[in-house]
């Protein structure tokens, strides 16, 4: 069952709630001052490394070089990223 998140306007209270779809909407109907909201549970949608935004370890690294090195030129140009 998911959890959601909701935020009390009133009261300015926040928690988390394990519900069905139906039962969230029929909640939200019935509670007009309590509104969904989506903080801090977002799931992490791609590897920060293969983004760029973060490099792997020097031993892989070297690794990645020496394929590069190995493999450079045998059919085409490699497209190994060594960084």
């Amino acid at each position: 069952m998911p959890t959601y998140n909701f935020y009390n306007k009133i009261n300015k209270l926040k928690w988390s709630q394990e519900m069905t779809n139906t039962e969230r909407e029929e909640f939200l109907l019935n509670n007009l001052n309590v509104e969904q909201v989506y903080w801090e549970t977002f799931p992490a949608l791609a590897d920060p490394t293969r983004l760029g935004i973060r490099k792997p370890d020097s031993s892989f690294r070297d690794i990645l070089k020496n394929a590069k090195k190995k493999y450079n030129g045998i059919q085409t140009r490699t497209t190994i990223n060594d960084w």
